[in-house]
């Protein structure tokens, strides 16, 4: 087993989790909202990115979580919505995972609805191919198609995915400047 195989295994089997599918709905408690970026520890296979998504979307949807992970060369950004209790409970296990370094909260706070509600974990990475047949896993061009909508429904998510996409617009072209952006 890899060092993220042993990971993940501790982590689904030892890890101490509350379970909130039990209490009030999420859509009835105060939903909060964590965004942040952080650098993986080495550069995980993308075997080893799918078995972290599998197990991470198990412990999302048991804990009423959602939200949206990008990944690209080692940079994660992630955007967490659900109950405050849940949010907390997870961004504090983020933390103290040995696979993240450099983790920055860009955004803690209190959020009037859900951007992916129907996404445990959405996934996206800079491929302009979808290679999963998972409706969550999308590419970054995907997610820029829908950039406005997004920043319509929340400014700040849009404005921050916008950001994190212009870093790799040297890499990816189709990925620059978000025109639509501006024009909302």
């Amino acid at each position: 087993m890899s060092p993220l195989e042993i990971h993940l295994w501790k982590r689904y089997h030892h890890g101490e989790r509350r379970n909130y599918s039990t209490q009030m709905s999420p859509s009835q408690q105060n939903l909060k909202q964590v965004i942040y970026v952080s650098s993986a520890v080495g550069l995980p296979l993308p075997e080893e990115i799918e078995r972290l998504l599998h197990v991470s979307r198990k412990h999302n949807e048991h804990d009423a979580i959602s939200g949206l992970l990008l990944y690209h060369d080692g940079s994660f950004m992630q955007i967490i919505e659900g109950s405050e209790d849940a949010v907390d409970a997870l961004f504090s296990r983020i933390r103290m995972d040995p696979l993240h370094r450099n983790i920055i909260k860009l955004h803690e706070g209190p959020t009037s609805g859900r951007l992916f509600p129907g996404w445990s974990m959405g996934f996206a990475r800079p491929d302009t191919s979808k290679s999963s047949d998972k409706p969550s896993t999308l590419s970054f061009h995907d997610i820029r198609n829908d950039l406005a909508q997004i920043q319509r429904k929340d400014l700040r998510v849009g404005t921050l995915l916008d950001s994190y996409f212009r870093m790799f617009r040297t890499s990816y072209p189709l990925l620059g400047g978000f025109s639509a952006l501006q024009t909302l």
